[in-house]
């Protein structure tokens, strides 16, 4: 029978015996989901029931190797509800992967990192800015998670995402070029008249004069 720890039955001899089959490459994603799933159940539902470092290990394994967004974003949110710390470097790794694009593993990632206010938090969260080469999204969700994360850079004054913000100037989404925009005059203290109604050439004397403010703050930097 298990031990009984914190109250809880012990079941961590459960996900040392079944963990592997939720990591192994050559399961069907069938077996694999069910795996997570079960494991995800047997130790967080009613409380922490199996060793937290044990469980959070095969968490952080499935979110950095897993190729799944679906599994990718299920292993975050059990995490989460298991009390791990935020791993600014472990959701790095999730938003360099080619799932990425996934908008609820973009929502989870968005979620966690928003939480903390670390330098590597603001500095992570550049990659979520822009729509430019994701997968339609008519629902606008994309663009949402977009200006979340720019609306929070600017409020952490994170001057250092300005590049990426120039970049977003010419988002698809007129939601995030208008985001982008305002983030901009708010870190700058400047406005150069940009429309981000308007699409194409109208608005490339403005980028070119926020791309001369970038350089002329390095250069002073320097």
């Amino acid at each position: 029978l298990p031990a009984m720890a914190g109250g809880y039955m012990d079941f961590t001899f459960l996900l040392t015996e079944r963990a592997p089959g939720a990591r192994d490459p050559r399961a069907t994603d069938i077996m694999r989901d069910n795996a997570l799933a079960t494991l995800s159940m047997i130790c967080v539902m009613d409380g922490l029931r199996c060793d937290a470092g044990e469980f959070q290990r095969l968490m952080a394994g499935i979110v950095a190797g897993d190729p799944s967004p679906l599994r990718k974003t299920e292993a975050l949110r059990w995490s989460r509800r298991a009390g791990a710390r935020i791993d600014e470097e472990l959701l790095e790794k999730a938003l360099a992967s080619p799932a990425a694009g996934d908008l609820d593993l973009r929502a989870e990632i968005a979620r966690d990192l928003i939480s903390v206010p670390t330098q590597r938090s603001l500095s992570a969260q550049r990659r979520l800015i822009s729509t430019s080469g994701l997968p339609a999204d008519p629902t606008g969700d994309t663009a949402r998670i977009a200006c979340a994360v720019i609306e929070r850079l600017a409020q952490a004054r994170y001057a250092e995402a300005s590049p990426d913000l120039i970049w977003a100037l010419s988002d698809p989404s007129r939601e995030v070029r208008a985001c982008a925009a305002s983030a901009l005059v708010t870190l700058s203290e400047r406005d150069f008249g940009f429309d981000a109604q308007t699409e194409g050439p109208a608005n490339l004397e403005a980028i070119a004069r926020w791309r001369a403010w970038w350089k002329d703050r390095e250069d002073a930097t320097r």
